[in-house]
This record gives C-alpha cells, sequence and structure tokens, in this order.
C-alpha cells in the first residue's frame, strides 16, 4: 500500500513540476525606439563580436514570437555589421531544467542581420538564446542572452 501511494505522490509532482500555473503571464521585454535594441551589445562571442536584438513579436502562451538581432563590432563609436563563416543557429535553452525548446528559424536579412522565427518557451522561468555559429555540426563560436519567461 506505501509504495502505491509513494508512486502515486511523485506522478503528482511530476505533473505539476512542469504545469504552467494559470497566474504567470509573460510579457514582452521592454523596448526603447525601434532599432536601438540592434546596436546595443546585448552578448558577446569569444571573438569580441557583439549581438543586438529586438523583439517584433514576443511568444505568449500558444503562441510563436519573432525577432530580428544583428551581429556588429563597436569601434571608434561606429556599429559595424560581421559576417561570420559558417551557418547561424539560436537555439533557446533552459538551464535549470537541462533542455531546449522547439527549433528557431533563422533567416539572413542581409550582411550580419538576421529574422529568428518559431520561437516559443515551453514553460516559464530562467531561459538562453544561444546565438551558435557552426560549421557543419561543430560549434565554432557562441553567444547567449538569458531572459526571464
Amino acid at each position: 500500500m506505501k509504495r502505491a501511494q509513494f508512486t502515486s505522490i511523485l506522478l503528482s509532482l511530476l505533473v505539476v513540476a512542469c504545469a504552467r500555473p494559470e497566474y504567470v503571464t509573460a510579457a514582452a521585454p521592454t523596448t526603447g525606439s525601434k532599432g536601438t535594441q540592434l546596436t546595443q551589445c546585448a552578448a558577446k562571442f569569444s571573438g569580441g563580436a557583439c549581438v543586438g536584438l529586438e523583439w517584433e513579436s514576443y511568444p505568449a502562451e500558444g503562441e510563436f514570437g519573432t525577432f530580428v538581432f544583428r551581429t556588429f563590432n563597436e569601434a571608434d563609436g561606429q556599429v559595424r555589421p560581421v559576417e561570420f563563416e559558417g551557418q547561424m543557429q539560436v537555439m533557446l535553452w533552459m538551464p535549470g531544467m537541462g533542455h531546449g525548446s522547439s527549433p528557431v528559424v533563422v533567416q539572413r536579412l542581409d550582411v550580419g542581420y538576421y529574422r529568428a522565427s518559431q520561437v516559443f518557451f515551453s514553460m516559464p522561468g530562467e531561459w538562453e538564446i544561444r546565438f551558435l555559429i557552426k560549421e557543419g555540426t561543430q560549434v565554432r563560436d557562441r553567444a547567449s542572452i538569458a531572459l526571464r519567461y
């Protein structure tokens, strides 16, 4: 009898731990004037290049979001686009849970300028948006931005 109770309690805790509470709402991060976030260095790659992003539509419960981002260098007050060799990928990762979300679609718009779509956070909590420069299956460089959903 005790084993059945223990199993029942354990299963209940697993279901509750991953459930999205009804009282949690995700609000879009505040941004300044249109385009200003794209020239602010939100994260750096190991080579020193920056990434800046701006939400076009923040993901809501059951809906995908979209953001644009730029890769650039800052020198002498100038923002210069950076084009990396290899493929730019974006991965959503929840470090505290050890898993990610559905694949993000990345579209190159111009030199160092991209759109990420199909952005979906599967549950509330601490997330990272990871920007990966890949050659084949090997990651050549990375930068990440932490956020709370």
